[in-house]
């Protein structure tokens, strides 16, 4: 898929349009102005979502060190994956419209939902799959923590189905360029795939152990037993809808442990 590659040569663009103020390597000088794409990218879908939420400051506040967090980090200047850095900028309002969709539901928010998803799958397929998968448990588990009596079930599981089309309707939206990345890249070579797979799957006490971060530096991903503890104290303290999203970020934890990996 080609939008990170695009918005590369877009930044590579920028630097030479501007001589007086990128003078020499046009390729390190394109990645300056995709970082600062990244950042405005993730600042503003976090004003967004402070906006709709009605909690501006707190909006402002995650916009502004979301692009600092280790793990944010770690995806753009070690392993230099510049479509999931775009992904990751882009996510929360992927889930503020599925959050606001479940709540609401809406014409506006099915419609968010769709073109957000495809804006992710425009990104990176591969990684947007393991983003649908996040959202399939967020919604099992919002339903669980949700649940108010069998005379609501159908109502609710009609919009989480509703939902779930809105996923698909994602994927079919560039279908155009979603076949060409299916047919070639790592759906073609399945060892390739099958690595790149492993990757996503580390012990437990790495992804939690901030000793081993500030040994390892960024050469590993990381969680932090700060959110982690934060997301088990939600899941305690928090109410029924925000209780779903802390033990969704626990459960996800659990599974990119190594013993659920490959």
């Amino acid at each position: 898929p080609p939008v990170a590659a695009y918005l590369m040569a877009f930044c590579q663009f920028v630097a030479r349009s501007l001589p007086s103020i990128f003078t020499d390597n046009y390729v390190f000088e394109g990645f300056a102005v995709f970082c600062g794409i990244v950042y405005l990218l993730g600042a503003l879908t976090w004003n967004i979502a402070g906006f709709v939420k009605k909690r501006p400051v707190t909006g402002m506040i995650f916009g502004i060190l979301w692009f600092f967090m280790p793990q944010s980090l770690y995806v753009l200047f070690v392993d230099g994956n510049l479509p999931r850095s775009v992904i990751m900028a882009v996510f929360p309002l992927v889930f503020l419209f599925v959050n606001e969709y479940l709540r609401k539901g809406g014409v506006k928010n099915f419609i968010g939902t769709v073109l957000s998803f495809a804006f992710i799958c425009a990104c990176h397929v591969g990684y947007t799959g393991m983003v649908a998968i996040a959202i399939l448990i967020y919604l099992l588990v919002y339903r669980l923590c949700c649940f108010t009596g069998m005379n609501k079930i159908q109502k609710s599981g009609k919009r989480d189905l509703e939902l779930i089309i809105a996923l698909l309707c994602g994927f079919a939206f560039i279908g155009v360029i979603l076949f060409p990345s299916l047919k070639g890249g790592l759906a073609s070579n399945t060892s390739n795939a099958s690595q790149a797979a492993k990757d996503f799957f580390q012990s437990i006490f790495i992804t939690l152990n901030p000793v081993g971060k500030l040994k390892n530096g960024f050469s590993v991903s990381y969680f932090g037993i700060v959110s982690f503890l934060l997301a088990v104290f939600g899941t305690v303290a928090g109410k029924k809808r925000a209780r779903a999203g802390f033990i969704t970020a626990i459960i996800i934890v659990f599974l990119t442990s190594k013993t659920a990996g490959p």
